[in-house]
């Protein structure tokens, strides 16, 4: 305990009255202070976002695998993926996560942000909306360097 308490202290200094340049070509930028969020390309920002991903992950509790399950959750450093059997278990999880989320202090690019509907039947292609967020309904999307697509096919991965 005492050690964690001395750690946070270190971790808090570090944070605190941060400034930073930006080189642009051969040239920096004037030295301005950084007042949210934690330094880009500091190895100690990508520790900490990893642990607070892990704790917000860990609170929807989603491990397993999906088939005798409704809901499973995949993360990779800032990439996550829901994946649902169910419509109100793809909005209860996501609505869910954005409110663990926002208590952490995380925020969430809707931009980035897209809908999948996996299944061989025909069917409109719409964009869904969960609690004043718009999903983006899609064909396929690339998660982690692999295509992901509707109708399960890997046709598109082989031929790269």
């Amino acid at each position: 305990m005492k050690y964690q308490k001395k750690l946070i202290k270190l971790i808090r200094l570090s944070l605190t009255n941060s400034t930073a340049k930006v080189k642009i070509g051969n040239q920096f930028t004037n030295e301005f202070r950084i007042v949210s969020g934690v330094k880009q390309g500091d190895p100690l920002s990508a520790t900490l976002f990893s642990i607070v991903i892990h704790n917000v992950l860990k609170q929807l509790h989603l491990k397993g695998n999906i088939s005798p399950r409704i809901k499973q959750c995949s993360g990779y450093a800032n990439d996550i993926l829901l994946t649902t059997r169910m419509m109100h278990a793809l909005k209860d999880t996501f609505q869910k996560l954005k409110e663990i989320s926002i208590q952490v202090g995380l925020t969430t690019n809707e931009r980035k942000m897209k809908y999948l509907r996996c299944t061989n039947k025909q069917h409109k292609m719409d964009g869904i909306d969960i609690t004043q967020t718009h999903l983006e309904q899609v064909k396929s999307f690339k998660y982690l360097g692999s295509i992901v697509n509707g109708n399960n096919s890997i046709e598109k991965e082989i031929k790269g």
